[in-house]
């Protein structure tokens, strides 16, 4: 057997295991994220890569324009592609925009 027939018996495996419905038990966690793994490992088209070069330009210019609220410290993104920024003096972290996601 090769790596690819491996992963595909442990993706059915997984699977078989969450229809049981072990992954919503309290211990079963890792059972979901494994699975999301080995179909990464898969098939990784599934998965696109996201271009977040805007999104941080933005948050660039905005924390530039704008100072910490409660020190007047200055703004930095926490990390790439996010949208939370922290105070590099007092240290306060702030969301800066939150996405609804629908259940459709």
């Amino acid at each position: 057997m090769n790596d690819r027939e491996i992963l595909h018996q442990r993706l059915i495996c997984l699977g078989d295991m969450m229809g049981d419905g072990l992954h919503l038990e309290r211990d079963g966690r890792w059972i979901a994220r494994e699975y999301k793994r080995v179909l990464k490992a898969l098939y990784p088209e599934i998965f696109p890569k996201r271009n977040t070069t805007e999104r941080d330009t933005a948050i660039v210019e905005w924390c530039k324009d704008n100072l910490c609220k409660d020190c007047g410290g200055k703004i930095k993104q926490t990390r790439k592609g996010s949208m939370r920024v922290v105070c590099t003096e007092c240290g306060v972290k702030r969301q800066l925009k939150v996405r609804k996601h629908s259940n459709l």
